[in-house]
């Protein structure tokens, strides 16, 4: 399935189920999100989307989890909490929803951005470490 097709298909059972679970391919919400986890995904209006939130997007086609950093004229600005750089500026209609719900290894994770989280969001902005170096050292480290 292509990736305009799928988008379309989550954006379909949003509008019709009001949520839908994901599971995290990317690397760029590290150490938030992690390759693997499943979100929930719940319908909400623009006017209910503050900063912090994680959001489900439609991104140049893409499909995309990233955090709300701030509203923007009519839409709205997101990054990847290991992204260096915000996203371009995505209208309230590429917004298919709201993260409400991370599950890891059948536990609940809360996707907010704790302190250690923004510090090593902070590492893999600006440091050495890719987030694809990161999330190995993570699964290596949970499989010891």
């Amino acid at each position: 399935m292509t990736e305009l097709a799928m988008s379309s298909l989550v954006s379909e059972a949003i509008r019709s189920f009001g949520q839908v679970r994901l599971k995290v391919a990317g690397c760029s919400m590290l150490p938030a999100l992690r390759p693997g986890d499943v979100v929930l995904v719940e319908r909400a209006e623009s006017h209910e989307f503050k900063a912090g939130d994680v959001v489900q997007i439609v991104l140049d086609g893409h499909l995309v989890c990233h955090r709300l950093i701030r509203g923007q004229g009519g839409g709205f600005v997101t990054r990847g909490d290991a992204s260096p750089h915000a996203d371009p500026p995505v209208e309230a209609d590429q917004i298919l929803g709201r993260v409400s719900r991370v599950l890891r290894a059948g536990r609940d994770i809360d996707p907010r951005l704790t302190w250690p989280r923004r510090l090593t969001a902070r590492v893999l902005q600006r440091g050495g470490l890719s987030a694809r170096g990161l999330s190995y050292l993570i699964r290596q480290a949970w499989r010891a």
